[in-house]
């Protein structure tokens, strides 16, 4: 996993002080990277003790795991691709990265033994790769429930327990409007599995289970527009994950 990657994991963690160290961090990657600890905290206008405690709040059992890692994010950098297709393959790349990195087994036992398994998107696109999700695994044999509309699924939520799951497809992970409805999950011990592009937002911090894949940025609506193409290779890989339980009982 790459720095940026770790550092978006683990940003709530975070206090203010050490989100503005590792802004300028990012910002000056290039020039810090190989810095001592002692001269990273001068530059940050920090402390020796103060990086070293940044740095295992990401994750790093120390301040030299963290440099290493800096260090070859610089070193080994892609080059941004210069066409479409390029961006394509990566999506499709590091989102097969992602999963390979995922432990599926308890999220697909627990989709296996749940009474009521609901998909909820909260978008168009989300909603057409959640639609073939939701026909596969009927396929397989599982039933399922494709909610629409954010007040059907604050309905539907109050009708659940600890022995359903909930799974939320997404890109950002923060839909204000269902917010009430994952606190309402939560209070009720109802299962979640979120499945957004990789980032530490609020539908992840609501959910148990967490699948991620990468969305790059399109050259369309002002910079806004994202491609979510990769959405649909994590939903596939999930329903053949299930499958392969299913047939051979092994994830």
């Amino acid at each position: 996993m790459r720095f940026e990657e770790t550092v978006r994991l683990h940003y709530d963690a975070l206090n203010e002080t050490e989100k503005d160290m590792i802004t300028t961090l990012l910002d000056h990657l290039d020039d810090y990277c190989s810095l001592s600890i002692t001269d990273l905290g001068k530059m940050l206008q920090s402390s020796r003790s103060s990086v070293l405690r940044m740095a295992q709040k990401l994750g790093y059992r120390g301040y030299s795991e963290m440099k290493y890692q800096m260090q070859h994010d610089v070193e080994t950098r892609e080059i941004i691709p210069s066409d479409l297709i390029s961006l394509f393959e990566n999506d499709v790349h590091r989102t097969f990265e992602l999963a390979a990195q995922t432990n599926f087994h308890p999220l697909i036992e627990h989709i296996d033994r749940c009474e009521k398994l609901i998909l909820y998107a909260t978008g168009f696109v989300q909603n057409n790769y959640t639609k073939q999700l939701a026909s596969e695994l009927f396929l397989y044999g599982k039933p399922n429930n494709l909610i629409n509309g954010e007040s059907n699924f604050d309905i539907i939520s109050r009708s659940l327990g600890p022995n359903d799951l909930v799974i939320v497809t997404s890109l950002s992970g923060e839909t204000p409007g269902i917010i009430p409805t994952l606190n309402m999950l939560n209070i009720r011990n109802v299962p979640i599995c979120s499945v957004t592009r990789l980032s530490q937002n609020t539908l992840v911090s609501h959910s148990q289970y967490h699948l991620f894949y990468e969305a790059s940025q399109l050259p369309i609506d002002n910079g806004k527009g994202n491609s979510l193409n990769a959405l649909g290779i994590i939903l596939t890989i999930l329903s053949r994950k299930y499958l392969e339980y299913v047939l051979y009982d092994e994830v």
